[in-house]
């Protein structure tokens, strides 16, 4: 009867939800105890997919109290080591240093990003990081190249830092 199979399809629907918390909270502590018992490198180079596993492990890494950010930044590290040519790896890591102040170390990260994926944010972070570092003449002329092409979105930002630090 119709009832009786409704009914049965609501148990196995909460069955099917109760089976996908419980593997997501299975999922949670397993990668709670490989980040405890630091085996976050070892878990990812061992993985044999890194988009997944440096999925898996971000934002887990990044919000661990402790040692969670230079973790972090390795993390990033190795994904770019198994796959030089990670858009995702290289995003991370260079946001993550910028968000550090280590401008110097996020610069070559920004170049190797313009080299793969160019783009406006990109390249608004890279004259950010000049801008940060002082080196405003490269900064200012990187600045008018991008904004000749027409290839920096948010370009009147640098502009306006640079010529107020150029003054």
């Amino acid at each position: 009867d119709y009832m009786g199979a409704t009914k049965k399809l609501d148990t196995l629907k909460k069955r099917q939800t109760l089976s996908v918390d419980i593997e997501n909270r299975l999922e949670n502590f397993e990668f709670q105890l490989i980040i405890q018992n630091n085996q976050v490198l070892s878990y990812f180079e061992k993985h044999p997919d890194p988009a997944k596993a440096f999925q898996s492990l971000r934002y887990r890494v990044r919000s661990t109290k402790g040692n969670g950010e230079d973790l972090f930044e390795k993390l990033c590290r190795a994904y770019i080591k198994r796959d030089p040519k990670t858009i995702e790896g290289h995003e991370a890591l260079a946001l993550y240093l910028f968000q550090q102040g280590r401008y110097e170390n996020a610069l070559p990260v920004y170049e190797t990003l313009l080299k793969l994926k160019p783009s406006a944010f990109h390249r608004s972070n890279y004259i950010r990081c000049l801008i940060r570092l002082e080196r405003l003449e490269e900064a200012l002329t990187l600045t008018e190249q991008y904004l000749l092409h027409g290839r920096l979105a948010t370009h009147s930002l640098e502009q306006a830092a640079i010529y107020a630090k150029l003054d």
